[in-house]
């Protein structure tokens, strides 16, 4: 089981870097998040491949944005907000790096189902594209 460590009020990242407003409530991450297509989105959808696309533009237009949203997604895995844990792990799941699969392997048993799920499969995307490169 993984143990958080507790930060009440702490927020990951510095606010006013643009990254940070895209991480917190702008991305096409969060709750609604999909890894794969399903049944509630529109045929074909996949949440994963949005991020991807997402990311894609906005490092054409600020290529330090990958390491800035790395930054913020790895720090934001030491919040104890669950919600926040869940996008850091879909947003490492594109931009993490090798060295990042232990910290999101954490929290593969981690009590909450939805962060333990984001975990899992955000562990196993990002092994896919290590192994790739």
């Amino acid at each position: 089981m993984n143990e958080r460590r507790e930060r009440p009020d702490r927020n990951a990242g510095d606010r006013s870097d643009p990254a940070w407003e895209w991480f917190a409530s702008r991305g096409p991450h969060g709750a609604q998040f999909t890894w794969s297509a399903s049944r509630t989105g529109p045929p074909g959808f996949v949440g994963l491949e949005l991020l991807r696309q997402v990311i894609e533009e906005r490092t054409a237009a600020e290529p330090d944005f990958p390491q800035r949203v790395r930054d913020i997604a790895l720090d934001s895995l030491g919040s104890s907000d669950s919600a926040l844990i869940r996008r850091a792990l879909q947003v490492l799941a594109v931009v993490g790096q090798e060295p990042d699969l232990r910290a999101i392997h954490a929290f593969t048993s981690d009590t909450d189902e939805l962060v333990s799920g984001d975990a899992k499969a955000s562990h196993f995307e990002l092994k896919n594209v290590t192994l790739r490169r």
